[in-house]
């Protein structure tokens, strides 16, 4: 994901419609005096895409400027050379949705429910609130719990991240296949087993055998028939 444009208002210390452009730039640094509202960019970031932030989680409230009715952000940003744009605006969520801008400039929505603005969201990052928080734009101290955490919890984090999940998945369709070559090779197996059998007597064996039974039969067949003619 690459920022391109955020605008805000009635968010944290940005009472007034604020705009921070990142277009043009490859890398950038957000600078300040402590309480100047660096911090706040970031919130405001995370908040219009997944709906919550991390200091307040999604008492979301709390983030409304001191004073003002509401707040309102829109984000926009690029994923694999497409543009989106995602509009939060609280107390009320009418107006929230996700947007994708086509090839002549309009925008095509793509969800306007605020679960659904989420969940197309982490479809498109393939990073989930609590994965972003941690990788992406980590909070204030928060790195440092990062290279803490339990090694189950950074491994799942790196593999999401990295997109290995590829490999996990083409792991577990070699080992289907390895079982299933496994599983034919010990049918032909037997097979060939049950053909070692076959030999020059075993055959005459059995076909002695099938002549007496076919005798037998012919037999029997011939009492069941006399004893019809006797009723």
């Amino acid at each position: 994901m690459r920022p391109l444009r955020l605008e805000l208002r009635g968010f944290t210390s940005f009472r007034e419609p604020a705009v921070v452009d990142f277009e043009g730039r490859r890398l950038f640094a957000i600078t300040g005096p402590t309480g100047a509202g660096k911090s706040s960019l970031l919130d405001a970031i995370t908040w219009a895409l997944y709906g919550e932030a991390p200091r307040v989680g999604r008492a979301t409230r709390q983030l409304i400027t001191h004073g003002a009715r509401s707040m309102a952000v829109q984000f926009d940003f690029s994923v694999r050379g497409e543009r989106y744009r995602v509009s939060r605006q609280a107390p009320s969520s009418i107006g929230t949705r996700i947007e994708r801008q086509r090839p002549d400039g309009a925008w095509e929505p793509l969800a306007d429910r605020a679960r659904e603005v989420g969940a197309r969201v982490t479809e498109l990052l393939g990073l989930d609130f609590a994965t972003f928080t941690k990788t992406v734009l980590l909070p204030q101290g928060a790195f440092d719990e990062f290279l803490r955490g339990d090694e189950p919890q950074r491994r799942d984090i790196l593999t999401r991240l990295l997109g290995l999940g590829r490999y996990e998945e083409a792991g577990s369709k070699a080992r289907n296949r390895a079982a299933g070559a496994v599983e034919a090779a010990r049918t032909l197996r037997e097979q060939i087993e049950r053909l070692d059998a076959a030999t020059p007597e075993a055959i005459a064996d059995l076909e002695r055998e099938h002549a007496a039974l076919a005798a037998r039969v012919a037999a029997i067949e011939a009492h069941r028939a006399l004893l019809e003619a006797r009723v």
